[in-house]
């Protein structure tokens, strides 16, 4: 019991310190014509698109992003085109096992209208990569960072921190580390 209470004070405190990060960035960034309208700096979480053809693995992400404060919308390749047409994402995880040919064809399409709004952070999940094809997806494709799965709570923070979260606000989404660290522990 007292565990679960440890998780749920946890959970809380997290959640509270990255809207905090989040609304602190977002104040800062509001005059750069980011959002898709002017009161969306002062009212909504950070804003992830995830692109897994996996159900069960894009569940249990979208969890954890909930848990960090996130919102999300998940989607299978097909549908994200038509998703990153409509709305500016903060981020995009895009998940590699699934056909090159429709990773490739999300990138272009992406990266033609992030182009137009700015560029959205593209962080892909893979399980098996070389260098070469590292190379290529970030250097021709526009893929900003890379994520070994499975992925953790902790590797979501990180991600979020460096492509989602001000710099200036970086020491104190660090410092919920060791928060996320024993929240992990206690999620099935």
């Amino acid at each position: 019991m007292l565990t679960l209470l440890i998780g749920l004070i946890c959970t809380v405190a997290v959640i509270f310190t990255c809207t905090a990060i989040y609304f602190r960035k977002r104040s800062l960034q509001k005059n750069r014509n980011h959002f898709n309208s002017p009161n969306e700096a002062l009212t909504t979480p950070p804003h992830i698109l995830l692109i897994d053809p996996n159900s069960e693995t894009q569940r249990a992400t979208e969890r954890a992003l909930h848990l960090l404060g996130c919102q999300t919308d998940s989607t299978h390749a097909e549908e994200a085109i038509e998703y990153a047409r409509v709305r500016m994402y903060d981020m995009i995880l895009l998940d590699l096992d699934q056909p090159e040919n429709a990773v490739y064809s999300v990138l272009s399409a992406i990266r033609g209208f992030t182009d137009e709004r700015g560029m959205t952070p593209i962080v892909a999940l893979y399980e098996d990569l070389d260098h070469e094809a590292e190379r290529i997806l970030r250097d021709e494709r526009g893929v900003n960072d890379f994520v070994k799965k499975p992925i953790s709570l902790e590797d979501l923070r990180r991600m979020l921190g460096t492509h989602v979260v001000d710099p200036s606000m970086q020491d104190v989404a660090n410092g919920m580390s060791g928060i996320l660290c024993q929240l992990d522990e206690h999620l099935p």
